[in-house]
């Protein structure tokens, strides 16, 4: 709880509001031809998120987001529940690159 706290504690420079609609279904095909739709998940939006997350850093960092662990200072919030549409709002720096 107080890695959290002290996390929310510093500032976040230029702080940009993003919302992501997460998509609430994903349709699968099976062997046989036919598509279903399955519901998302907490655990599948996290990792959309993780993905968008790790595209950035890199397209901002370079390869100095993976060889010296460089990264942004983002904070996501993940929305919704059962009968909720999932929605996904985050809170990223915007960096000025020269």
């Amino acid at each position: 709880m107080g890695h959290i706290v002290s996390y929310l504690k510093k500032p976040i420079e230029n702080p940009l509001l993003i919302s992501f609609s997460l998509k609430q279904c994903v349709p699968t095909h099976s062997t046989y031809g036919t598509t279903h739709l399955i519901k998302g998940d907490e655990i599948d939006f996290s990792s959309n998120i993780r993905h968008f997350s790790n595209r950035m850093n890199q397209r901002v960092f370079g390869n100095s987001f993976r060889r010296f662990g460089k990264r942004l200072k983002m904070l996501f919030v993940i929305e919704g529940g059962t009968n909720e549409v999932w929605t996904c709002p985050a809170l990223v720096p915007l960096r000025v690159l020269t």
